[in-house]
């Protein structure tokens, strides 16, 4: 495989055929808005190079208008909250993880996102929890609050501490 191209364009040469899942990283203060090859949408689905065959260029929006999540987390006194999980539901399950910080008030959290609607939800611990299996989640529904990131905008949730050693059913 070889790359050649300039900032805003590249070409990648004699790619091996197969079925290839994207991850992008934009950096600066950017978020990917979609990201495609023909029909293909390269942010839910994989892409699959055929032998011979001309895979459609792909395509990338990146845009700059994140919206923030922000709130307030009440628990009972023996869960210490841990980290906000916001999963997307347009962007193929992409998860977003917001450290949440002890005030004076409480707990609290603040986390800019790609606008978009999100499923959010507080747990004691991350390194317990399968955020990313859709079947592990579901065992946490009943308790995840939806909210509709707008560009430029600001949602307000107040959520409970979940834990999830022992999961909700």
């Amino acid at each position: 495989m070889s790359i050649t191209g300039s900032r805003d364009q590249f070409t990648m040469e004699h790619v091996q055929p197969g079925t290839y899942e994207l991850h992008f990283t934009p950096t600066g203060p950017f978020y990917v808005q979609s990201a495609g090859s023909g029909s293909t949408n390269l942010l839910r689905e994989k892409l699959t190079v055929a032998l011979g065959a001309e895979v459609e260029p792909i395509e990338i929006v990146l845009r700059d208008d994140f919206g923030t999540l922000e709130g307030k987390i009440s628990h009972d006194s023996k869960l210490r909250p841990a980290v906000v999980v916001a999963i997307s539901e347009e962007s193929g399950q992409q998860t977003h993880i917001a450290t949440v910080r002890e005030t004076t008030e409480g707990y609290s959290f603040s986390e800019q996102l790609a606008p978009g609607v999100y499923k959010v939800l507080a747990v004691d611990r991350i390194d317990n929890f399968a955020y990313r299996e859709p079947e592990v989640v579901q065992i946490y529904s009943s308790k995840m609050k939806e909210v509709r990131i707008e560009p430029n905008g600001k949602v307000d949730v107040n959520l409970e501490v979940v834990s999830v050693e022992s999961p909700v059913r």
